[in-house]
């Protein structure tokens, strides 16, 4: 509902206002215009936007800076200024959306075919909306291809966790075992000396299978070629972080982490050379990571960082660290290709207020991750709402990346 969503916004922006943060005012305010312009509330909204346009202009937020722009754009369209819209849209799209966000880049121009329309300028206005639909269809066929590559992880996910249900029957047919051999030694030692034997021979195989099951019980929870939790043992983990977060009201940062180039690492130097670069990564990250930290594999090269007690800025300096030591990891095939690096790419999300669901901030973080390598890889990116909630050193930092 775009009236409930412009009062949340408002409230919003008065806190924000009693912080002094300029910067999230700005954010605000620029909701709220998108707000007033669903509600086709022309005129109040004009204002919002031109408050966050000079923030945003300010702080030389180029990206932000333009999606506003469009946004004043499409009020003059509407409020029947198309040449002063073609003027602003044309300066948003002066580098062919290439300094914006590719969402934004096709608003614009879908804006300003609309702009080109009304001023009679039809083969502009086709051209204009040409370029939107090619964006439009590329970003649709993007999400389709991540859709697919979600649908894979989770059929791994579904496989891992049938082989669990299958040793968690055999843990459960070992401890039934145990049982009856215990009750079965309770019953020999009272028989007296002449079963002494019996005895050390029954404590022998009890003891044996006592190791049998810690063996099941380290092979359901533990990833066997990196030693890190497995995903069903990093959701318990996770779980139970969120859980302790919420009921305290303390700050939890969850980071998506996949390697960069990992196929290209396996094709040039074999499943073998791959499996040592996972090794080498869980051994490195687990001496930098501190005692109440999980860090376990989420599926093939991608993996999962809860940090509970950890506010963003905190979260980035840790996440920071763990790329500066990926560098390190010697390539087995480096001789062959000397260009060849460990680098691995990052999607960050923080506990928000009201966030209850492990899958909602996994999948915020995983939309972060996901900018990050349609960016170019070796980033790291925060998603939009852990970001809009961030101190301003830490925006700041962040587009200095």
């Amino acid at each position: 509902d775009p009236d409930l969503l412009a009062v949340r916004r408002r409230a919003g922006r008065h806190e924000h206002v009693a912080l002094g943060d300029r910067q999230g005012v700005a954010f605000s305010d620029l909701g709220m215009c998108r707000s007033l312009i669903e509600l086709r509330r022309y005129q109040a909204a004009r204002p919002r936007c031109r408050s966050a346009a000079q923030v945003f202009a300010a702080s030389h937020t180029t990206d932000m800076s333009k999606e506003t722009q469009t946004y004043l754009a499409e009020i003059d369209l509407h409020q029947g200024r198309a040449r002063q819209a073609l003027a602003t849209l044309d300066q948003v799209l002066e580098h062919g959306g290439a300094d914006t966000d590719p969402a934004s880049a096709s608003a614009a121009y879908l804006t300003r075919a609309q702009a080109h329309a009304a001023t009679h300028d039809y083969r502009r206005a086709y051209l204009d909306l040409q370029t939107y639909l090619q964006r439009y269809r590329a970003q649709n066929l993007a999400r389709h291809l991540r859709q697919q590559e979600t649908v894979r992880e989770h059929a791994l996910a579904q496989a891992e966790i049938a082989r669990n249900a299958v040793l968690q029957h055999q843990l459960e047919l070992t401890r039934r075992r145990e049982t009856r051999q215990t009750e079965t030694l309770r019953w020999v030692a009272a028989a007296g000396t002449a079963g002494v034997m019996v005895i050390a021979l029954l404590s022998y195989i009890l003891i044996t299978n006592l190791r049998y099951r810690r063996q099941l019980l380290r092979l359901a929870t533990e990833d066997n070629l990196t030693g890190m939790p497995n995903r069903r043992r990093t959701v318990e983990l996770a779980m139970a972080a969120l859980e302790a977060a919420g009921a305290q009201r303390r700050p939890l940062t969850v980071a998506i982490m996949d390697l960069d180039h990992f196929k290209t690492i396996n094709d040039r130097c074999g499943h073998a050379g791959g499996d040592y670069v996972l090794r080498e990564f869980a051994r490195v990250s687990r001496g930098s990571l501190r005692t109440g930290d999980i860090l376990g594999r989420w599926g093939g090269e991608e993996f999962l960082l809860i940090l509970p007690d950890t506010a963003l800025d905190a979260a980035l300096a840790s996440v920071e660290r763990l790329r500066v030591l990926a560098l390190g990891i010697q390539v087995p095939c480096a001789d062959q290709e000397a260009q060849m690096r460990v680098t691995f790419s990052a999607g960050l999300a923080t506990l928000a207020e009201g966030v209850r669901s492990l899958d909602e901030i996994i999948a915020r973080a995983d939309a972060a991750l996901y900018q990050a390598k349609n960016e170019g890889r070796d980033l790291v990116r925060i998603d939009r709402e852990s970001y809009q909630s961030a101190s301003t050193g830490v925006r700041r930092a962040l587009r200095l990346r």
